[in-house]
């Protein structure tokens, strides 16, 4: 019979109340309403165990109604004893939210502890404690690659979603500690600790002794005696040694050694052992994706605000600057309502809303503008409009411009004879542009509502720089038949990239033998052009270089790792994507003149990096320096981010001043990273003239530029006779000040009017 104080130790780490609370009948209601149609499948995994006779786990698969493909979230238990339903005894949380989130269109993945319930047989007849945390992981990353193979999810978003003691091994497969796994494509934390698991149990320990303080000391000597458990096992050293402590924490004496052999023994095991040791900090910081930790004020197990603290540490030096900690003042360990073992409401909304964030789905009910009016017969008249012509940098007042069938028919400095009654837009006082460009964004990772935001802000044109094909080319059609409110858009489709964990709307390209069938694969998709990015070989770089040039298409991107950016400009990439790249190209590259981000930044300013920059214009290599995305990860992370947003400011100058053509682009991605569809745009527009471009300058980079190089008419970009009817009217003069590109009045997108 283990001691009275392993029970306390362990209650305290990982055990479960032994009262058992009922669902209330208003309970039941609740789940009644929140489940829609949804279906639940009893499924046997087959991917772990015995290779010539595998081990099945057993599981329940949750699919929401309709046709999919579904995102969908794998559901880690906590270690011990415990079925796929529950997170302590006789409790269903993970069945109730599995429900739930199929009610939001999310399905879900819930699968037995390996030798509990269905997943107990020959290889696993009941659950072992000698089980490590890497078999752990491991057993995960089966169940995520089984999860997202089912034809119903939509396997670009799968992620995560662990509680307690599993967000060990959860966090060790979105951190890429299992080798050939695929990273997940968000992970979610319920109850994490940011604290070492000695240091937890001790201060927990230490805040059970009744009527007393147990002084630092004693902490620290019990500290030192559990890492030599982790160090060693349950040695007679480590028995002596936790006997010395205990009658701090208010073991009689008499009992201490007795005690201590059996809190040894019982947590000399494998998983206590890993579990004790496993220090939070080091793995999080490695984890690269979307990551929400949900933590409860009154959770009697661990302190939130300490872990909180020092999660959010460790997010600022892994630099993730799309993770996040939120706390929840009631719900204690289990994040539930009082006398309910199911998750609270509170907790499930969050997780669903960190989904939508996280990869762009849109949870139910969610709508935007679907739809877009026709032209009146006539077509527009833009009366007594001040006309910015952003080629001369030049405004020219009082013309009445007409707009038909999706084309600027005339312009004239009086009002011109029509043919038919037109719809009369005023324009006096007010000043007409070219509909904006961003020239980088994700809209997949944003979700549909992006079209409309981008239009509504002037944004007519988006080159699209990675997303699900699929999805994108749908969205496109729906634009152009003029069901749905949409920028013009320019797509890449899948990243070509090398191998790596993270396969978001990648295509990998392993060796030069593999560029042709890539390049073609990809184009047959119907991607207007490729984009590549940082892990693709140098040879396997220039290969979909050569590609490129024999298929005549563009080819845009990240400079590879081992590549420089004249070297890529020499190999006739259209765009090279980010500022930063010029540092951490040079940064990578095994024959750089510089080894270090600051080094870089010194050989870009001195004689060579000038003579550089001179190369990559007389190639005519377009840079988009996405500065907005430093500026924001500084202005809400500061950190290393303030500190080398600056130096994108400082190698964009050196761009322009050398002649390099300069694209806006904004890198809009995932809700949660902070750039805004639209707005961004806006933004990093202001930036460029921070780093020295003329307002008129900073305009050709979001509407003449792009239109020319990158865009299908060789017209666009301007306000002329024959050109595409995008236009932006604004309230102020952005060649006066580029801000006033923000105070849009209306905006028209083929000739069509979207008020502002």
């Amino acid at each position: 019979m283990k001691s009275a104080l392993y029970r306390i130790a362990w209650i305290a780490m990982v055990a479960w109340p032994v009262d058992s609370l009922g669902a209330t009948s208003c309970a039941s209601e609740a789940r009644a309403s929140e489940a829609r149609a949804s279906e639940e499948r009893e499924v046997a995994l087959h991917h772990a165990g015995n290779e010539e006779e595998p081990a099945a786990f057993g599981a329940t698969l949750v699919l929401p109604d309709g046709e999919g493909p579904h995102p969908a979230i794998l559901l880690v238990s906590p270690a011990g004893e415990h079925p796929r339903d529950e997170l302590r005894r006789d409790g269903a949380h993970y069945a109730d939210l599995g429900r739930r989130l199929a009610a939001q269109g999310i399905a879900s993945l819930r699968v037995d502890n390996r030798g509990v319930g269905a997943s107990r047989n020959a290889t696993w007849p009941a659950w072992s404690w000698d089980v490590s945390m890497e078999e752990l992981a491991q057993d995960l990353a089966g169940h995520f690659d089984w999860l997202r193979r089912r034809p119903q999810v939509d396997f670009h978003r799968v992620g995560v979603l662990a509680h307690g003691d599993g967000v060990v091994p959860a966090a060790l497969l979105a951190a890429d500690r299992v080798p050939g796994a695929r990273r997940p494509a968000f992970t979610i934390l319920l109850s994490a600790s940011g604290r070492r698991g000695t240091i937890d149990l001790t201060q927990r320990m230490a805040g059970r002794v009744p009527n007393a303080d147990v002084d630092a000391p004693a902490i620290d000597a019990l500290q030192t005696a559990l890492d030599q458990l982790v160090d060693e096992g349950p040695s007679e050293e480590v028995v002596a040694a936790l006997a010395a402590c205990l009658p701090s924490f208010g073991v009689p004496e008499a009992e201490a050694s007795r005690q201590a052999q059996g809190f040894a023994e019982g947590n000399g095991e494998r998983w206590h052992r890993e579990y004790l040791g496993y220090e939070p900090s080091q793995t999080v910081r490695e984890i690269e994706g979307p990551l929400l930790v949900l933590l409860a004020d009154d959770d009697p197990r661990l302190d939130a605000q300490a872990s909180e603290a020092l999660l959010s540490d460790a997010f600022r030096g892994g630099a993730l600057f799309q993770a996040r900690c939120e706390r929840l003042k009631e719900g204690g360990h289990f994040l539930e309502p009082a006398q309910e073992p199911r998750l609270r409401r509170e907790v499930v909304e969050r997780v669903c809303r960190f989904v939508t964030e996280a990869t762009g789905f849109e949870a139910r009910g969610v709508e935007d503008d679907v739809s877009v009016a026709g032209d009146p017969p006539g077509g527009f008249l833009i009366a007594d409009v001040t006309v910015v012509d952003v080629e001369a940098g030049e405004l020219v007042p009082h013309r009445w411009v007409h707009l038909r069938d999706g084309v600027v028919v005339s312009i004239d400095d009086g009002e011109p004879p029509t043919e038919m009654p037109v719809t009369r837009v005023e324009g006096r006082g007010r000043y007409l542009i070219p509909g904006l460009w961003d020239c980088h964004a994700h809209i997949s990772l944003w979700g549909r509502d992006a079209l409309a935001r981008f239009v509504r802000s002037g944004v007519t044109s988006v080159r699209d720089m990675g997303g699900d094909l699929d999805e994108l080319r749908a969205w496109r059609s729906a634009i152009d038949r003029g069901e749905r409110l949409g920028p013009r858009l320019l797509l890449a489709g899948p990243f070509l990239d090398g191998d790596k964990p993270n396969d978001l709307y990648r295509r990998f390209v392993l060796d030069a033998a593999q560029a042709q069938a890539a390049v073609d694969e990809v184009l047959a998709s119907g991607a207007d052009f490729l984009k590549v990015h940082s892990q693709l070989a140098p040879d396997v770089f220039a290969a979909i270089g050569r590609e490129a040039e024999r298929r005549g298409c563009r080819f845009a991107g990240h400079v590879p790792v081992g590549v420089l950016p004249t070297e890529a400009s020499a190999a006739g990439i259209t765009s090279i994507e980010h500022a930063d790249t010029f540092f951490s190209s040079l940064a990578r590259a095994p024959r750089s003149p510089a080894a270090s981000w600051p080094e870089a930044r010194a050989w870009w300013q001195g004689d060579e990096g000038r003579a550089a920059l001179a190369d990559i214009a007389d190639n005519g290599t377009v840079v988009v320096p996405t500065l907005v995305t430093l500026d924001t990860a500084a202005e809400r992370h500061a950190g290393l981010f303030e500190r080398v947003a600056p130096w994108t400011l400082e190698i964009t100058a050196a761009l322009h001043e050398a002649g390099v053509p300069i694209a806006a682009g904004s890198d809009t991605a995932r809700r949660l990273i902070g750039i805004v569809p639209g707005a961004s745009l806006h933004r990093e527009l202001e930036l460029l003239v921070d780093a020295g471009l003329t307002p008129a300058e900073a305009l050709r980079a979001a509407t003449l530029v792009p239109a020319r190089r990158f865009g299908a008419n060789a017209q666009g970009g301007v306000i002329a006779v024959g050109a595409p009817a995008d236009l932006v009217l604004l309230g102020g003069n952005p060649l006066q000040d580029i801000a006033q590109t923000r105070s849009v009045q209306a905006v028209f997108v083929r000739g069509r009017r979207i008020e502002g």
